[in-house]
């Protein structure tokens, strides 16, 4: 039965307590005016006893990811713009929605918001996108301060343009093995592309004895130490990655 036909028959057969579970999958399943309405309208009009409804997991994402769209259209704010990177970014990896915030995202002048749609962009292999986008992020103010937008900056340099000696290497080395990041295996891998010797033989033990990581990641490691050979662009590729970045998206904590 359709959704309709399942509401009718409840109707029909005095089964209200399926309607309140129907319109909330109704409203999960199509997320549009009607489906809206006819749930307000239920609501409207329930007794005294109210209303018990139970989503599983799959609905709660769906529901939640609609509701957050329609919350940053409706009010294109900086909380309803991270709030719905989060739910795409960090849960189902969603990166054309961000992508298309594009447009109502650049009128927010937020760089932490952009600096999302720029790794959305880049994870749909619109690369020199993201690296256009992120050279106006660093000419917004303050945005030079902030280590992860100039280091997701030099990646989409690199992955564009290839090689290029005038980043400051050592300062992201440092930041991805700190506490807030703790990437030490694109530390690693960073250090080794950019000939940084002396860092990996200062790091190479403690990363070798805490964390387990690829054969990809075991070649380069013994091609530079055995060899002196430093790994081409395209290997490196799918181990560096750009980071997201976050602020409140929660308007209760404001």
């Amino acid at each position: 039965m359709t959704i309709k036909e399942e509401y009718m028959d409840a109707v029909s057969n005095k089964q209200n307590y399926k309607l309140a579970d129907i319109l909330i999958r109704n409203l999960v399943d199509n997320f549009d005016f009607k489906s809206i309405s006819d749930l307000g309208t239920f609501l409207c009009d329930v007794d005294d006893l109210g209303v018990s409804v139970k989503l599983n997991s799959d609905d709660c994402q769906k529901l939640g990811k609609n509701l957050l769209i329609s919350s940053y259209y409706n009010h294109p704010d900086i909380t309803n713009a991270l709030a719905l990177q989060i739910a795409c970014l960090e849960r189902d990896n969603d990166y054309q929605t961000i992508a298309n915030m594009t447009e109502t995202a650049v009128n927010l002048n937020s760089d932490v918001v952009l600096n999302n749609i720029a790794y959305a962009n880049f994870k749909l292999n619109k690369l020199k996108k993201a690296f256009e986008l992120q050279k106006k992020i660093l000419k917004m103010n303050n945005s030079n301060d902030n280590i992860i937008f100039s280091y997701n900056l030099m990646l989409y340099d690199l992955f564009v343009n290839g090689y290029s000696s005038h980043h400051q290497i050592q300062g992201f080395l440092n930041a991805l093995i700190n506490d807030d990041l703790f990437d030490y295996e694109s530390a690693i891998v960073l250090a080794i592309f950019f000939d940084d010797h002396e860092f990996v033989e200062k790091h190479l033990d403690y990363f070798n004895k805490t964390f387990l990581y690829e054969d990809n990641i075991k070649k380069i490691i013994n091609n530079y130490l055995s060899l002196q050979i430093k790994p081409k662009i395209n290997e490196i590729a799918n181990i560096l990655e750009p980071k997201t970045y976050y602020e409140n998206s929660f308007y209760l904590t404001k």
